[in-house]
């Protein structure tokens, strides 16, 4: 699904969706912050009320979840799951964007909301 038929989708469920986009060049879509930060970008989401509605796309995660087993990556894999874990409970949604699919095992534990 592409950004134009999320969009879609943020705006036809009620309550309305607030939509946040991540790159890596240009940071969070709404301020432009962490650019190049995959972790605070994570935390940000974190930070998210649990009632608030929001979907947050992230792109430029394959790398990173291409190479689970670098130690550097694994960091950023584990609150992934975290975030996913808690996105079950709440209004927030993480959709994970890129060229392929790409999921670690340690996520594929971790089922989507539905």
């Amino acid at each position: 699904m592409a950004i134009g038929g999320i969009t879609i989708l943020a705006d036809s469920l009620k309550p309305k969706r607030k939509l946040l986009i991540w790159d890596i060049v240009s940071g969070w879509s709404d301020n432009g912050q962490n650019k190049g930060q995959l972790m605070p970008a994570l935390n940000r989401i974190g930070t998210i009320r649990e009632d608030e509605a929001v979907i947050c796309v992230l792109k430029d995660f394959n790398p990173t979840l291409r190479n689970p087993e670098r130690s550097d990556n694994y960091p950023v894999i584990r609150y992934l799951k975290t975030l996913a874990r808690q996105s079950r409970s709440s209004r927030k949604s993480i959709i994970l964007m890129g060229p392929e699919a790409v999921v670690p095992s340690d996520l594929r534990s971790e089922p989507a909301k539905g």
